[in-house]
Order: C-alpha cells, then structure tokens, then sequence
C-alpha cells in the first residue's frame, strides 16, 4: 500500500510539473528575464501564468506584451536588442517606435479564447 502512494505521489508530481501553467516557472530565459527585470514587475505583467485553457505561447505572448507596456526601454535592452545582434538582417525589418504611455496591463479572456479557438 506505501509502495502505491509513494508511486501515485510521484506521478502526480511529475504532471504538475510539466503542466503548461507551470512550465513557464522553469524556463531558463524567463528566470534570468525575471531576474533581470525585477520580481515583482515581472509577475505584475504575468496576467496569463495562471490560464489553465492557453498555451505556453499565447501565455508568452501576453507576458512580452505586458512587459513592453510596462518599460520599452528596458524590454528593448534586455530582449530586443540582444535578438537583432544575433540576427542582423532583421533589424531594418524590426525596428519600431514603442510608447507605453498610459497603457494597461492586458488579461486573459476564456470568452474571447473560447470564441477564437475555431479559427
């Protein structure tokens, strides 16, 4: 019966986690981008991390969008910036003014999800 439970244990363990709503916790990039960003401004743009029905790349998405919103100047140093000097040909293609003056933080909707989803 131990042997059981010491199984079942470690199995629900295992599924939580590689779970999509916490596999973004255990990405390499995004710990030293939490890092570097700062904790608490980091989470405060995470709207996504706890949206059961949304992939890692929508989650993502929405992650690189809030953080924009909140610093463009930062997001360009830490993330854009690094990007286009591994890929040089993209950066006449790429390069865009960012303002993030009196924009708010974007959330999940599971409607809007919900709606898309056949598309």
């Amino acid at each position: 019966m131990k042997n059981k439970f010491k199984t079942l244990l470690i199995c629900v363990s295992l599924l939580f986690c590689f779970q999509t709503s916490t596999a973004q916790i255990f990405n390499f990039d995004l710990w030293k981008l939490r890092n570097d960003w700062g904790w608490f401004d980091f989470e405060r743009a995470n709207t996504a991390r706890f949206s059961m029905y949304m992939g890692r790349a929508q989650k993502r998405t929405m992650l690189y969008m809030n953080l924009i919103r909140q610093d463009e100047k930062k997001f360009s140093e830490l993330i854009t910036d690094p990007y286009l000097a591994t890929h040089p040909k993209l950066e006449k293609k790429l390069k865009v003014e960012l303002s993030n003056k009196s924009k708010h933080m974007l959330y999940p909707s599971f409607r809007l999800w919900l709606a898309a989803a056949p598309h």
